[in-house]
């Protein structure tokens, strides 16, 4: 992926994530390792919520870490790819294929909180495959010509902010509330969302090409 056709993140210009990026640049991690470490990272959440008391301040913590660490990995590797000049030609599959991993394990993981609850795995599920639809209609584009489109109102960043702020309030949430009914509501926010990204992202597409074709 070209600097010019990325998703915008403000955090590239922080000086600490610079940094970070700069002394990986200088050693021997290439972008890839970074891409697949992602992965690695995201299965801190349903490991969180597999082996700690759902709702706990420890699975909270794990859960929480993982989601920001596997955040980081994925502002570092295109860093490190475009910035530090360590693009490989393989770079553009491992920019996309361990995120969308990435994101199915964390979203699934979310079932996890009650592995009785029917329910809450299909919404689980649901929500992972809307993600992954979002980035398809993202790639899509690009490949019939398009710009690819980072638009919301649930893109990655987005996704990962609700779930973030979720699970930062289960620990704290009123006894009358229930983990799996938190979870289920931001999930269903997710799989709502991501339908309207996804409408949004074709839409878009759709005006472009029609815009490209009218001037020939």
């Amino acid at each position: 992926m070209s600097i010019d056709n990325r998703r915008p993140i403000k955090a590239r210009s922080l000086v600490i994530i610079q940094r970070m990026a700069s002394w990986l640049a200088r050693s021997s991690v290439t972008p890839n390792q970074i891409s697949v470490l992602s992965v690695a990272f995201s299965l801190l959440v349903p490991f969180s919520f597999a082996t700690l008391e759902a709702g706990s301040w420890a699975a909270s913590f794990v859960a929480l870490l993982g989601i920001q660490l596997r955040l980081l990995c994925n502002l570092l590797d295109g860093m490190v790819a475009i910035e530090g000049q360590k693009k490989s030609v393989l770079g553009d599959i491992y920019n996309e294929f361990p995120d969308r991993v990435a994101d199915t394990i964390i979203l699934v993981g979310m079932a996890l909180c009650d592995r009785l609850d029917s329910v809450l795995l299909v919404f689980a599920v649901t929500a992972a495959l809307m993600a992954a639809m979002t980035a398809y209609t993202r790639v899509l584009g690009a490949s019939v010509g398009a710009k690819q489109y980072f638009s919301g109102p649930m893109a990655k960043q987005h996704r990962m902010a609700l779930l973030t702020a979720t699970i930062m309030a289960l620990p704290i949430l009123p006894s009358s509330l229930s983990h799996q009914t938190t979870l289920k509501f931001a999930l269903v926010v997710i799989s709502l969302g991501c339908i309207a990204t996804i409408a949004i992202r074709l839409r878009k597409i759709s005006m472009e090409l029609q815009g490209k074709a009218g001037k020939f």
